[in-house]
């Protein structure tokens, strides 16, 4: 039981981590917007894809942002130290 959880788990893991892929292949840097609409479709027009769970697209735009995310600025303290 524990196994098949697993397994599914990690399925999705992948198909999600596919579809990121794709979508930053197609659309580069708007990938993040393009899968922000899939999740304005999913959850304003109750659009539903046959072949993903509820809330996939959501995590698709989670994973896109992961990867394109840009770099966070340091903090104050850390800007002075490196000023010096």
């Amino acid at each position: 039981m524990i196994l098949a959880w697993l397994q599914q788990r990690r399925a999705e893991r992948a198909l999600i981590a596919a579809d990121a892929d794709a979508l930053i292949e197609r659309f580069g840097d708007n990938a993040y917007l393009e899968a922000r609409n899939w999740v304005i479709g999913e959850l304003n027009y109750k659009i539903v894809d046959a072949d993903r769970r509820v809330g996939h697209w959501a995590r698709v735009r989670a994973e896109i942002f992961k990867r394109t995310k840009p770099p966070t600025m340091a903090d104050s303290a850390t800007r002075r130290l490196q000023d010096r």
